[in-house]
């Protein structure tokens, strides 16, 4: 009995620290059709314009996919009978240049009961100094579409695909 008793508290004691320890989404629609999240990391809230641009863009994707869930609800309603659609969406910083160009990940996940769920990964690129997102096009001029470098990089691989094959004796196609 007192086994028993160690045993319960001790799972107890997990069951807190893991509620615990789960992060407070920084903003969340809860409704019959949907229970969707946005999460921001800590190093992304400690700059605010940057703070506000992802949750500016994580709250447009909630309501978006929010009015899609109670359509599909309204529409197909014993597709819900379990429960609504879960959507989840985490913004993390993965790296910082020179203190100015920030590269934050963006990771979505939704389930709206389909064969499985599904994720989304993409990358967003923010200039501190400008204090909006940027495009990482002007960084690779030299690469442009049929541009110079870019044809000798095709080329190149081409080539290398070539040899490749050669070498493990397959055909062109």
């Amino acid at each position: 009995m007192i086994g028993l008793s160690v045993a319960m508290a001790l799972s107890a004691t997990c069951v807190i620290s893991a509620l615990a320890a789960d992060p407070k989404p920084d903003a969340v629609i809860k409704t019959k059709s949907i229970d969707a999240r946005v999460f921001l990391d800590d190093r992304i809230k400690a700059d605010a314009a940057l703070a506000a641009d992802c949750l500016a863009e994580g709250r447009k994707w909630l309501d978006k996919n929010a009015a899609e869930a109670a359509a599909a609800r309204k529409e197909d309603p014993q597709f819900f009978k379990d429960g609504g659609w879960d959507f989840e969406r985490k913004y993390a910083i993965r790296s910082v240049v020179g203190d100015r160009y920030v590269s934050v990940l963006r990771n979505d996940y939704m389930d709206t009961h389909g064969a499985h769920p599904n994720s989304d990964v993409n990358t967003i690129l923010s200039d501190k100094s400008e204090g909006k997102r940027i495009s990482i096009r002007p960084f690779f001029t030299e690469t442009a579409d049929n541009g110079a470098t870019m044809k000798a990089m095709v080329k190149a691989v081409i080539a290398s695909l070539r040899a490749e094959k050669k070498k493990r004796d397959t055909s062109e196609t």
